[in-house]
C-alpha cells in the first residue's frame, strides 16, 4: 500500500475522489460528494457535479425516449383511417382499388 500524500507518514487507506492521490483517514477532508486530499478538489467536483445539473436541465430531451419517425406516420396514418372509414363513412381500400382502376384504364 501506499503512504498518504499529504502527512507522508501514515499509510493511506483512501483516495481523493477528484485527483485520486493515495490520502490517509486523518488528511481526508469529508464533503457531501465523497472525500477529497483538498478543499480545492472538494470544489472542483461541487462545481463539476452543477455543471452536470446545468447540462441535464439544459437538455431534458436526453432523458425521454423518443419516437421514431416511422412510428409516427403509421400513427398517423391509422388515425386517418379510423377518421375517415367511421367518421366521413369512406372506404379507403375501395377508393384506392378505384383509383388504380382509372390508372390502368388510361395506361
Amino acid at each position: 500500500m501506499s503512504t498518504c500524500t499529504k502527512c507522508l507518514k501514515k499509510e493511506a487507506t483512501l483516495r481523493c475522489k477528484m485527483c485520486h492521490r493515495p490520502i490517509c483517514e486523518d488528511c481526508g477532508i469529508s464533503a457531501p460528494s465523497g472525500i477529497f486530499c483538498s478543499e480545492e478538489c472538494g470544489k472542483k467536483m461541487e462545481s463539476h457535479v452543477e455543471r452536470i445539473k446545468e447540462i441535464d436541465e439544459e437538455r431534458p430531451i436526453i432523458k425521454q425516449k423518443r419516437i421514431p419517425t416511422i412510428v409516427k406516420l403509421i400513427i398517423w396514418f391509422v388515425v386517418l383511417w379510423i377518421v375517415a372509414r367511421f367518421i366521413l363513412k369512406i372506404d379507403i381500400i375501395e377508393s384506392i382499388k378505384e383509383l388504380l382502376g382509372l390508372l390502368k384504364l388510361k395506361i
